[in-house]
């Protein structure tokens, strides 16, 4: 038989009893191959504010556990979580001995069907999903997915007031030239794939040319912006 925790009974009584409406619930469990299992209870409603609503979560009690699955949010372990949005919301885990696990999916409700990634892969979380895992053994803490992941940023340039704005750029070196010049008026490296600013607001008004180089590309890619652009009232 396999070792479920009776507080899981009470937690999907306190979700079932809570009268709102769900977009999407599941209730998420992993099972390792000597029987051990943990489930956990995720849902999003528009009912519910982001992040921690009172009577919606539960924090996960570790004690006598060998193997725990739990959502994280504010630094804090949860068995149940249930909120506006689960988007990028990580979930961990506690594995015991075994390498071999098994995830499965049930009392899935709601017009929305909730998506976790695990790696590179995102699984859809349908009713009755089986899927066989492989997970380090005898870990206390496991990164293991996330819910809703975002989609991916695209990479891109943008040149606006005065603000050169890289996506996706993450190490690139950018280099802002005078139009002819051969000096650099702005240097600049892109730490992460974040939303990057460079700021001419304090370069003179005129042409010039954007050298960005990018780390593995043997070509920088080359624009040219106006700064400051003069503008003709329209009467």
């Amino acid at each position: 038989m396999k070792k479920l925790f009776i507080s899981l009974l009470a937690l999907a009584a306190t979700v079932n009893a809570m009268a709102i409406t769900y977009a999407g619930k599941a209730t998420i469990t992993l099972t390792s191959a000597n029987n051990e299992s943990c489930s956990i209870i995720v849902a999003e409603s528009d009912e519910l504010a982001d992040g921690l609503n009172n009577g919606y979560y539960a924090v996960i009690n570790m004690e006598n556990r060998e193997v725990a699955l739990y959502a994280i949010y504010g630094g804090s372990n949860y068995q149940q979580f249930a909120t506006k949005s689960l988007e990028d919301i990580a979930l961990g885990v506690k594995t015991s001995a075994a390498t071999d696990y098994t995830l499965t999916v049930s009392n899935v409700s709601g017009s929305k069907t909730l998506k976790l990634k695990i790696g590179d892969e995102v699984i859809e979380l349908t009713e009755g999903l089986s899927k066989a895992l492989t997970l380090t053994p005898n870990q206390a803490a496991l990164a293991f997915g996330t819910l809703e992941p975002s989609a991916p940023a695209v990479q891109g340039i943008c040149f606006n007031y005065n603000i050169l704005t890289l996506t996706m750029y993450a190490g690139a070196t950018v280099d802002v030239y005078p139009y002819g010049n051969t000096a650099a008026a702005v240097s600049a490296t892109v730490t992460d794939d974040a939303p990057f600013d460079v700021d001419l607001n304090t370069q003179a008004s005129g042409k010039y040319e954007v050298v960005v180089a990018v780390p593995g590309a043997t070509v920088p890619e080359k624009y040219i912006i106006d700064v400051k652009p003069a503008v003709t009232a329209v009467p």
